[in-house]
């Protein structure tokens, strides 16, 4: 499963080319291009879908060879599926995000996820139940097409389902708005999107990278490697918490830079929304990381727990991630998105180096420093670039204090709390004081700001 989603992820990368990025740019950009660049950007996308999908299915066999998939080839078809259906929505989905549709967005997205959900729990639970009652009508209809041995395959179903609801409400739209191309329009929108495409690539190298090197890089035993692997896999979901956060940012924070870029504040609102941003980040990140008592039994088998200590670097690696988001608005506004390719190539480059040279030494160490210094060097170059290209004043001073404040006091409660298992309520109390100083400095500090923010 893991194996077959890695390669959708990399298909979607493809399939979309930049082309979402690129709907908000021309979109956005003046009152009356809403209408004709999404009918561009549906008629690109269904026509490249169904070009890269007959190619998908012809080449299928060399394919599987390519991902070193060659012994579930079958399987392979399903997250065909499931990547031209998806790519098929990416559009719509954006333009219900540019038009500030948030509630019907959640809610087909929501919609296809309890599909998911409803359809494993058929599968993979009511199914064998049914299967062991052996008579019946339900015992007659499940026998007829179920077994046991297909495994992941039906997930792969599940998937389809899923994706196919989305596109079965949202395809009404190419029949609507599909007619409306502008070959002019469509020319600028790749030549700005292409590099995007680079740019997701090298995020997936930054995401993905550090734990298919660990598989070729780690000292010991193939078990030692194996249980060294698991730990850090293990560990790393933690930090999950905060890349939804950032996530859910960037499903309403494309559209609103792009949107915003038109008003004469521009500037001063993308220089308060990074400020604020990286204050909620750091809380989230002194969250997790004071409370990991809490947060460690999200983790099924204590045995993962040797490698808590990596969560509080991968966390603030995190932070700096939603930070690049938030800056790379430079490039996409300046139409400088090769810059912004040539910035993502970086970070995949320091993530590759760090992991190659110092796992075979610090292990699963290496891997979480790598992250961590790969976004903050990003943070660093679009800062210099972007005062270059695209010159916003960010409250640096003002940023760096609540970074290193929420460092500092992750240091000071860390060392106080105690890892004998035996002083629960004493470290949740001191985790509770520490987020609590967090927040206190900042209202105090913020005070007049937020309530003249309030007041407007």
């Amino acid at each position: 499963m893991t194996h077959i989603y890695a390669i959708s992820a990399f298909l979607l990368v493809l399939f979309g080319y930049g082309l979402e990025t690129s709907f908000f740019r021309y979109a956005l950009k003046e009152e009356n291009n809403l209408q004709k660049s999404y009918g561009t950007a549906l008629t690109s996308i269904l026509g490249s879908t169904l070009l890269f999908g007959a190619l998908l299915f012809l080449f299928q066999q060399p394919l599987a060879q390519l991902f070193d998939a060659g012994s579930y080839q079958h399987l392979l078809l399903f997250i065909f599926v499931v990547v031209l259906l998806d790519s098929l929505t990416s559009i719509p989905f954006a333009y219900l995000r540019a038009t500030n549709k948030p509630v019907k967005f959640a809610v087909l997205k929501l919609g296809g996820i309890a599909i998911n959900i409803g359809l494993n729990l058929f599968f993979y639970i009511a199914c064998p139940i049914i299967m062991k009652q052996g008579d019946g009508v339900l015992f007659d209809f499940v026998s007829s097409w179920y077994n046991p041995r297909f495994g992941v395959g039906y997930a792969l179903i599940a998937n389809v389902a899923d994706s196919a609801f989305k596109l079965l409400i949202l395809g009404k739209d190419y029949f609507k708005y599909s007619g409306k191309f502008d070959g002019k329009l469509w020319r600028k929108m790749l030549s700005y999107g292409w590099p995007i495409l680079i740019v997701s690539f090298a995020g997936m190298v930054n995401e993905v990278a550090d734990r298919q090197l660990l598989k070729w890089l780690l000292p010991g035993s193939e078990e030692e490697q194996k249980i060294q692997l698991g730990i850090y896999s293990a560990c790393y979901k933690l930090s999950i918490f905060l890349s939804l956060f950032t996530q859910a940012f960037r499903y309403a924070g494309e559209p609103f830079f792009f949107a915003q870029a038109k008003e004469k504040d521009a500037k001063i609102t993308y220089a308060l929304v990074l400020k604020y941003f990286t204050i909620v980040s750091l809380t989230g990140f002194l969250i997790v990381a004071l409370f990991i008592d809490i947060f460690k039994h999200f983790l099924s088998d204590p045995d993962y727990w040797v490698g808590l200590g990596v969560v509080p670097i991968l966390l603030m690696a995190y932070v700096f991630y939603g930070m690049y988001y938030n800056m790379s608005v430079w490039y996409k506004l300046s139409d400088k998105t090769r810059l912004g390719g040539l910035v993502a190539i970086i970070g995949a480059v320091v993530t590759i180096a760090v992991n190659v040279l110092f796992i075979p030494k610090f292990g699963y160490w290496a891997s979480a420093w790598a992250t961590l210094l790969c976004f903050l060097l990003m943070v660093i170059v679009s800062k210099f670039w972007g005062a270059k290209h695209y010159k916003i004043d960010y409250r640096w001073s003002e940023i760096i204090f609540y970074i290193m404040l929420s460092v500092i006091i992750f240091g000071i409660v860390n060392y106080l709390q105690q890892n004998d298992g035996d002083h629960l309520i004493l470290n949740l109390i001191l985790a509770l004081f520490g987020v609590t100083l967090f927040l206190l400095v900042f209202y105090f500090r913020e005070k007049r700001e937020i309530n003249s923010l309030l007041k407007r």
